[in-house]
């Protein structure tokens, strides 16, 4: 998918030219050419000659590894750091002692680089802001992020595995991977977000988050936990969350294997995107919360997958709280909970719920959806049969004995659950309401089943008539 930068995020786009740009050359963790070197530079010329580049440069050998010693220094100007195709890589030299990669207390554009095993107490084991303000916007593009550690212990708690950032700043997030990356309190405290914690205004787009965790006597947010201002907004689109986690203690309680959204009144929007086997104690993908009463969270889902996540408790895949609800050409399978296997909510005005396959759910889950109250409108959607509950909240679906699935190819670039040619889900949609692309960004509607008609497929998969299926689904 092309990545652009909407409204949420046109601050970014506004800042001016970097007024000064100082190069990395070298491998070493100190003196001339290094990285240490650069960032003493720019903060010694100052905010008012700003913004700054950083930039690795053809001297900076491909794939070259700077170990740390000790801490960089807090980054204090608005500042572009670029891996300018070099690759790079920051870790430190000692993984088991704390040291956070990067720190700054104004806003920062990362780009082109790996952050690899940082390890901090209490937040951002990779990178945090320290100090910066409600104007001090984060922007990663094609950043890698593996292994960081964010710990906690008696009173201190562990947030933002790998990324943790000012309370009410916007942060864009582009072609990004965050990998085994965990926030672990040791003790009953809270571990919340695997990989990033963060409260301002989210865009996260065309990224992968993948088997990043939080541990502790309380757990949300194995990749992303986000507690929102009054009138904040959250868009995740075109991105995949596999083997996340959010898994408390004995005891303990935990929300959110994938996404842990919370907020007084604020706008989330999910399109596009993957969920498969996250899990956590409850909802096992995603939790998403209005926290100011029924309706205080607008929240928009739109062609998305939700395969094979778990919980102890309920909500396997998906549960809202306060929410007014809008769901399009969702896909949920194999999903297993004690009760909402694939969809649990409470105090929730469920608006719409069209075009969406409630495919079986794992075998030895309860019932597959506990709704607090029916959809308004229910339109194309098909049900597993041998499980009336999601009929009584999703009324005029349509109950399927077999949905003919083939399974999902994990290893593409967007992982979505797809039907055989002669899946009822298939060329099975309201005309009134398909969207104009599925998942992959496959143009609907298609003639899936040659049938010489054109006609929506249920679900986040659009079947082409001439689509070929190769080795590597999974059922």
């Amino acid at each position: 998918m092309p990545r652009t930068l909407p409204a949420l995020l046109l601050a970014f786009a506004s800042l001016p030219a970097a007024a000064a740009t100082f190069s990395v050359t070298s491998l070493d963790d100190d003196g001339a050419g290094s990285l240490r070197a650069a960032i003493l530079a720019a903060n010694a010329a100052g905010d008012a000659t700003g913004p700054h580049r950083i930039e690795f440069t053809a001297a900076y050998p491909l794939n070259g590894e700077i170990e740390l010693f000790t801490a960089l220094p807090r980054i204090n100007v608005i500042a572009e750091i670029d891996g300018n195709g070099r690759a790079p890589v920051l870790r430190p030299f000692d993984t088991t002692q704390d040291l956070r990669l990067l720190a700054s207390s104004d806003a920062l554009t990362l780009r082109r680089f790996t952050l690899q095993q940082g390890r901090a107490a209490g937040g951002g084991g990779c990178l945090a802001s320290d100090g910066a303000g409600s104007v001090d916007s984060l922007v990663l593009d094609r950043m890698r992020f593996v292994g960081c550690l964010a710990t906690g212990s008696g009173a201190t708690n562990a947030s933002g595995g790998a990324v943790r950032w000012s309370a009410v700043a916007s942060v864009g997030v582009f072609e990004t991977v965050f990998e085994a990356n965990a926030a672990a309190h040791i003790g009953t405290g809270a571990g919340t977000g695997g990989a990033m914690a963060v409260s301002g205004p989210l865009l996260v787009q065309s990224s992968r988050f993948i088997d990043n965790a939080t541990n502790g006597g309380f757990t949300s947010g194995g990749a992303i936990s986000w507690l929102g201002a009054t009138a904040s907004t959250v868009e995740i689109r075109d991105s995949v969350f596999i083997g996340n986690f959010a898994v408390p203690e004995a005891g303990g309680s935990g929300f959110g294997g994938a996404l842990a959204l919370d907020c007084p009144n604020c706008t989330l929007s999910i399109v596009r995107s993957y969920f498969g086997g996250n899990r956590s104690a409850d909802a096992g993908a995603v939790f998403a919360r209005g926290n100011n009463g029924e309706g205080s969270a607008q929240i928009t889902l739109e062609n998305l997958s939700f395969v094979g996540n778990r919980v102890s408790g309920g909500g396997g895949a998906l549960t809202t709280q306060g929410a007014r609800l809008v769901g399009r050409h969702l896909s949920f399978f194999s999903n297993q909970a004690d009760l909402g296997a694939h969809l649990t909510t409470s105090s929730t005005q469920l608006v719409e719920w069209s075009n969406s396959a409630m495919a079986p759910k794992r075998a030895g889950s309860g019932n597959a959806c506990a709704l607090s109250s029916a959809a308004a409108s229910t339109l194309g959607t098909l049900l597993g049969t041998g499980d009336s509950s999601c009929s009584v909240g999703l009324p005029g679906a349509v109950a399927v004995s077999d949905f003919q699935i083939i399974g999902v190819d994990k290893a593409a670039t967007m992982p979505v659950l797809a039907f055989e040619t002669t899946s009822p889900a298939v060329d099975g949609a309201n005309a009134a309401r398909c969207l104009p692309t599925d998942a992959r960004g496959v143009a609907r509607p298609q003639d899936g089943n040659g049938d010489g008609s054109a006609t929506c497929d249920v679900g986040a998969f659009e079947l082409q008539a001439t689509e070929l299926f190769a080795d590597g689904f999974e059922d």
